[in-house]
């Protein structure tokens, strides 16, 4: 599971700009290189981001792009809004049933 924090801002970071390699990320988010990537992979692994490489001019290392999967993304939201119409739904039935505040209630000493 990714760190929820840096996921938080990673994705907020993704929402705002098209592409971000780690190495930037890495930089403005102010942790370590290995955290943004196990985040990163860990995002990947969920289909929530996607990553890439750019290749450099010359010698060097290819820089390792991020994307946020809005699909996915989107797939998440609407499972977590039907998720919470759910829950709505059985906290409605159970305080109309009586639940424990209505026993507790019924069950309280009177003076």
């Amino acid at each position: 599971m990714p760190d929820p924090d840096v996921s938080a801002q990673i994705i907020s970071i993704l929402l705002e700009r098209k592409e971000v390699s780690v190495k930037d990320l890495t930089k403005e988010l102010g942790v370590s290189y290995p955290l943004v990537l196990r985040v990163i992979n860990d995002l990947t692994g969920l289909g929530i981001t996607t990553t890439s490489k750019l290749k450099m001019e010359g010698r060097g290392r290819p820089r390792k792009l991020v994307r946020i999967n809005v699909g996915k993304l989107s797939e998440l939201l609407e499972e977590c809004r039907r998720n919470l119409s759910e829950v709505e739904s059985l906290i409605a039935s159970f305080s109309m049933s009586g639940g424990p505040a209505g026993e507790a209630a019924a069950s309280a000493p009177t003076s």
